[in-house]
């Protein structure tokens, strides 16, 4: 992708605020932002969102999960300061968490959708849960994928190769990236549970990983989004 940051999507994305329980309202931003690329979607029957661009052999697919770990607020506004977002609820008279985890993970996969010729993309439901979007993930929909890739890590140079002892990637495929990784200062590193590490578990055969998208202090309400590091 050669394009800057849609700043605009991504503040919208962020202001449409999503819970453990209730992500109604950005499935519904998703599936609109899909139709206006004039592209289809399909749901499985946990509501996962799944599209297909282009035509091609085999595709890159990138995921993200639409639920996150915050209340929503009925006053929540989002701010720029010095090239960070933060949210900011005038009921609560306080700063809130933003929701960078994963609503940066959500504006990859729509700028992806905008820019790539040939890419699948799926937006899981309730990872923050236990991943129970992915869990029953449709795996046919990977057959002819090549890499699967998410943004769904804090800070912004993780590059994300092991999740909770379930191994992501081939040496060879470590070794044949490690220039790209070089030259946006990313490091392999170890992590946790996410989407990418469900579907490997779900015996997912192509190399995942899970990269850093910008947001910092996730799961508090210090939560921000460095825009720099997103893009």
């Amino acid at each position: 992708m050669n394009k800057k940051l849609n700043k605009e999507l991504l503040i919208e994305i962020l202001s449409t605020q999503a819970s453990f329980t209730e992500d109604k309202a950005i499935n519904d931003l998703i599936k609109g932002k899909i139709e206006g690329l004039g592209l289809k979607y399909t749901t499985d029957d946990f509501g996962n969102i799944y599209v297909i661009k282009g035509k091609a052999k085999t595709y890159p697919c990138m995921v993200s999960h639409t639920d996150r770990v915050h209340k929503i607020h009925p006053a929540f506004t989002v701010f720029e300061d010095d090239g960070l977002l933060f949210a900011f609820s005038s009921s609560q008279m306080t700063q809130v968490g933003i929701g960078g985890d994963d609503a940066c993970g959500v504006h990859v996969c729509l700028q992806a959708l905008a820019e790539l010729e040939a890419v699948k993309v799926v937006f899981f439901r309730f990872e923050e849960s236990g991943c129970r979007g992915s869990k029953v993930a449709n795996m046919n929909f990977f057959k002819n994928c090549n890499v699967v890739l998410q943004a769904d890590r804090k800070g912004g140079n993780d590059f994300i190769i092991n999740g909770a002892e379930i191994p992501f990637s081939s040496e060879k495929w470590l070794t044949d990236i490690a220039p790209i990784l070089e030259k946006h200062n990313y490091k392999p590193c170890l992590g946790s549970v996410t989407d990418v590490r469900q579907l490997k578990a779900n015996g997912l055969g192509v190399c995942v990983a899970n990269i850093s998208a910008g947001y910092h202090y996730p799961h508090s309400d210090k939560e921000v989004v460095c825009i720099e590091e997103l893009e």
